[in-house]
């Protein structure tokens, strides 16, 4: 062999070796694979740094001789700067592999027959490949695969783009496809009145900050604390609260948790490289700050009116962190706005209160029944023998507890205080809040029971001393509230029916079929209005147990069911509900209210209808009352005169006509006359036309006489 034979044949091996995705091994039989091919599963894939994407290369061929094999190259013809990713390759059976045996190193797939091919025919051959890439940077790569030793040395080339994640987003309710905010009151600053309800616990993080809803309806399905009124003391405070450098803790602490809504990192999942910096402002008496978690928690960091997280600490929390929100020291409500970037992820409000100053109480029901005394069985005894009545007294005023700034003041217990213990016998009774133990909430509202021991009139103070000798918590912003006047009313006696039109007004007078009421109103012993509630049973014959229906003289057209009762035979007019009748509009301190009230349609008779209802309540009978349905006299009246001017309209129309009848005739005749006149002129003329003819006959007669004469 020649020198110059040997550096040819080293040549030949350095471009080989050199030649990167080249092929260069040579088939192993004798045979050339025929018809080859390379498939992908995907030519074009979009993915995200860190996802793991994966394509199935098929190769396949013809096979003429047992063992026949070929390779098929994998080389990174298109790389993005700075990246370090290759792909790799599985060679797991699958169930598209055909005669196949099959092997690969890092870039190199080699696909060999396995079997016995027979002479002058040709074996098909599928080998299948799973090829796996997980990029590290955004921008297209491109992965090239490519037949050696075929007939066809085919190739295909696999485009992965990688592009940006999707962007932060919020949770919609009830959802964790996003970010979630979680609102909750710091660790040590859990207010003693705030119970743990719900999904709402003391010092810990398991709930959303919207409540869980229903998908479709909405409906709240467990409660959030979205549900919930914050509310912290004005004053600082101090203590191992999440304190910071000087000792200051915090009200709340706000868990922030970015997401974009993926949940693998094939769908481009967030990772904590990908954490927005966030910005937290206030509008109103509060400092905030971003931070960490027990021992990420950073005592280094000052609250202020705005804060921008610093790109290191967004770097060290990555996407879950805190935000604290911490009082100024003066009371009020500060709105709190926490964005990532240009994205708002939560607003929300934080009331700081200072000391009670105003009680607003509110009536709910300035008539309630008596309780609690033997006037229980001498009211109305036969009444209350039979009828247990919800209990007006229940909740019967309400107050609001408020600071000087107008916040609302939880954690404080009210109390009820009547100005005439024999009528109302709360003397410093405690009123029932929303908090733990009966307090206020952080709405600062509470509901107060009445006890009445007899009929007549009491006023009621709410307030915060326990005694009229409490100089402590008078000391230290004690309130008491204006007194709201009550009237202890008796039980059911006697009642009063009546009609009137639909909205209630007096009226007895109607037309056939016209709307109205019919009501009924409940009074005590002394005519006065009963306390609000249900009375069951409530029409009744002399026999207390039998039901005794109201009795119409002639049918209702109509008639609408209230709400509170389920009977339907009053529906056609000769019967009425004969059990539960609820005092629909409230009764009054001047003894007014406690009336109940239908919508009916009158009789449709043509004529007049005097309607009588009449019955019993536990033996006593009511009132007549009687409307008269008749058609309307006044509208009656007008078709009555517009008939009389129809009339006279009527008789005037044939009075002209026969003037008119007259004026024809008249015209005729004149005619005629005019008609005789022209034939007698016609003819006077003739005659004298003739006789003219006749007299210069004769003159002409008379002058030949003459004319003979003279001769």
């Amino acid at each position: 062999m020649s020198t110059k034979t040997t550096f040819k044949r080293i040549a030949l091996v350095a471009v080989a070796a050199l030649g990167f995705g080249m092929l260069s091994v040579a088939p192993i039989s004798a045979a050339v694979p025929q018809a080859d091919t390379v498939t992908l599963s995907s030519t074009a894939t979009t993915a995200y740094v860190g996802g793991t994407y994966t394509n199935v290369v098929s190769v396949g061929f013809s096979a003429l001789a047992t063992s026949d094999s070929m390779t098929t190259t994998m080389s990174l013809t298109s790389n993005v700067s700075g990246s370090t990713a290759f792909p790799t390759v599985a060679t797991t059976a699958t169930a598209a592999d055909l005669n196949v045996s099959k092997a690969a190193t890092a870039t190199v797939f080699t696909t060999t027959e396995s079997g016995t091919v027979t002479a002058g025919t040709v074996k098909p051959i599928v080998g299948t490949y799973t090829v796996s890439f997980t990029p590290d940077k955004i921008g297209t790569f491109l992965i090239s695969f490519k037949n050696s030793g075929g007939s066809n040395n085919t190739s295909a080339v696999w485009t992965v783009s990688v592009v940006a994640k999707p962007s932060l987003i919020v949770a919609p309710l009830g959802s964790t496809a996003g970010t979630v905010v979680t609102k909750n009151y710091a660790y040590y600053a859990w207010p003693s009145w705030q119970a743990s309800t719900g999904q709402v616990t003391a010092g810990s993080w398991n709930t959303w900050s919207e409540s869980v809803r229903d998908a479709s309806t909405k409906a709240i399905t467990s409660r959030g604390t979205d549900d919930l009124t914050f509310s912290c003391y004005d004053i600082p405070i101090y203590g191992p609260s999440q304190a910071t450098a000087n000792g200051l803790g915090a009200c709340m602490a706000v868990k922030v948790v970015q997401s974009n809504g993926a949940t693998t990192a094939a769908t481009g999942q967030l990772t904590n490289a990908d954490a927005v910096a966030l910005t937290v402002s206030v509008d109103g008496p509060a400092n905030v700050s971003v931070n960490g978690e027990n021992t990420t928690f950073n005592a280094n960091i000052i609250p202020g009116k705005v804060y921008v997280e610093p790109a290191g600490q967004n770097a060290d929390l990555g996407l879950t962190k805190y935000v604290y929100v911490y009082s100024n020291g003066t009371p009020g409500v500060a709105t709190i706005t926490i964005s990532a970037g240009t994205l708002e992820l939560e607003k929300f409000t934080v009331n700081f209160y200072h000391t009670a100053q105003t009680i607003s109480p509110t009536v709910v029901n300035e008539v309630i029944p008596v309780t609690a005394s033997a006037d229980l069985v001498t009211t109305s005894a036969t009444y209350q023998a039979n009828n247990p009545f919800s209990t007006a007294g229940t909740g019967a005023i309400t107050g609001k507890v408020v600071d000087a700034a107008g916040i609302p003041v939880p954690g404080l217990t009210v109390r009820s205080l009547s100005d005439t213990v024999a009528t109302i016998t709360n003397s410093y009774t405690a009123c029932t809040g929303l908090g733990v133990g009966g307090v206020t909430d952080a709405t600062g509202t509470v509901t107060c029971n009445l006890v009445g021991a007899k009929e007549g009139l009491a006023k009621v103070s709410l307030t915060t001393l326990t005694s009229a000798t409490d100089t402590t918590t008078l000391a230290n912003g004690g309130a008491t509230s204006v007194a709201s006047a009550f009237r202890v009313g008796g039980l059911p006696t006697q009642a009063k029916i009546n009609f009137g039109d639909v909205s209630g007004a007096a009226k007895s007078d109607f037309v056939p079929g016209e709307q109205g009421t019919f009501s009924v109103q409940l009074l005590d012993a002394r005519g006065l209005s009963v306390p609000n509630g249900t009375y069951t049973d409530f029409f009744s014959s002399v026999v207390a147990t039998t039901p005794q229906d109201l009795l119409s003289t002639y049918a209702f057209a109509a008639q609408s069911i209230p709400s509170s009762t389920t009977q339907t035979a009053f529906l056609y007019g000769s019967k009425s509900p004969s059990v539960g009748l609820t005092a629909a509009l409230a009764a009054k301190i001047d003894g007014s209210g406690a009336i109940q009230r239908w919508l009916v349609n009158m009789p449709v008779n043509a004529s007049d209808v005097a309607l009588e209802v009449t019955g019993y309540i536990k033996g006593v009978a009511l009132n007549k009352a009687v409307a008269t349905v008749a058609p309307d006299k006044t509208v009656q009246a007008a078709a009555d005169a517009a008939a009389e001017a129809i009339d006279a309209a009527n008789a005037a129309t044939d009075a002209a006509n026969a003037a008119a009848e007259a004026a024809d005739a008249a015209t005729a005749a004149a005619q005629d006359a005019a008609d005789a006149v022209a034939a007698l002129s016609t003819s006077v003329s003739a005659m004298i036309n003739a006789l003219k003819k006749q007299i210069t006959s004769l003159t002409n007669l008379v002058i030949k006489i003459q004319k003979k004469v003279k001769a």
